[in-house]
């Protein structure tokens, strides 16, 4: 796997090409893609990958979007950026250049390796590293909080949380689930992972008892509330008490959970 550092440093090298500084917002995505000398196109492909990345012949290349998957424009610029990915990663147009097609799935849903090191360019180019941090700064982890930085930097929901979650100094945690109840994926920020040692919730059932399983359930259509932590992580030792927020990312039926644990004095009690 390629490392965070190396692949800023192939975003850099972009924003460079197309000149714009290291930290600017990038307001026309479409912009980049012409100035960087790439063709663009869109049409309908069903449902089997989001973007495309195409070597038309030797040093020329063409991204594309499939219109089948325009669920927003956030989306939609998430994926063109990914796709701009793999063609400024040297690898990943190495291998282009002799596949000569590439497929990408929607958004962090790959394991593949180079899907993964794309959805990182993808997220460093639309929201610096820097400017990204200095947004978040003093902030909660909440839906007020990620709605903010989505709109600033024009990115999904689902991105702001992921990036928030990597480059926050709060403990806090991400999770995924869709509408039949279950976790498919879960985040937790270096500070989480630190302070509240329990197994990863991966594939298992939203516990009843928590604010998401009422949402989910139509008990309740709150979308946030304070808890105990242990509703969703029950072999911490002591009782801990946690805000719930619940965003609905408006696509692919995910509801997306944000917990952040309430400060304790009696740090060891984690």
């Amino acid at each position: 796997m390629i490392e965070d550092w190396k692949i800023i440093l192939y975003v850099n090298q972009l924003r460079d090409a197309v000149s714009l500084n290291y930290n600017e917002r990038i307001d026309d995505i479409n912009l980049v893609i012409k100035k960087a000398g790439y063709q663009y196109f869109e049409d309908h492909f069903g449902n089997d990958f989001s973007g495309l990345s195409k070597c038309i012949s030797a040093g020329h290349y063409a991204i594309g979007f499939n219109k089948d998957h325009f669920w927003s424009e956030k989306f939609r610029r998430f994926t063109i950026a990914h796709e701009l990915g793999h063609l400024s990663i040297p690898e990943h147009r190495n291998k282009l250049d002799q596949t000569s097609l590439h497929r990408s799935k929607p958004e962090f849903r790959s394991k593949d390796k180079i899907e993964i090191e794309a959805d990182k360019f993808a997220i460093y180019l639309l929201a610096p590293k820097k400017s990204f941090t200095e947004k978040l700064k003093n902030k909660n982890f909440n839906s007020e909080t990620i709605n903010e930085l989505s709109d600033y930097f024009q990115i999904s929901t689902y991105a702001a949380c992921l990036h928030y979650i990597d480059l926050t100094d709060l403990a806090c945690s991400l999770i995924i689930n869709n509408r039949n109840g279950t976790i498919i994926y879960e985040r937790r920020s270096k500070q989480f992972i630190n302070g509240f040692y329990h197994q990863f919730l991966y594939k298992q059932k939203i516990p009843s008892g928590t604010h998401t399983y009422d949402f989910v359930n139509g008990i309740s259509s709150d979308k946030s509330e304070e808890i105990e932590l242990n509703s969703w992580y029950p072999d911490l030792k002591n009782k801990i008490t946690a805000t719930e927020n619940i965003l609905e990312l408006g696509y692919n039926n995910f509801v997306l959970t944000l917990i952040e644990p309430h400060k304790s004095s009696d740090e060891e009690n984690y």
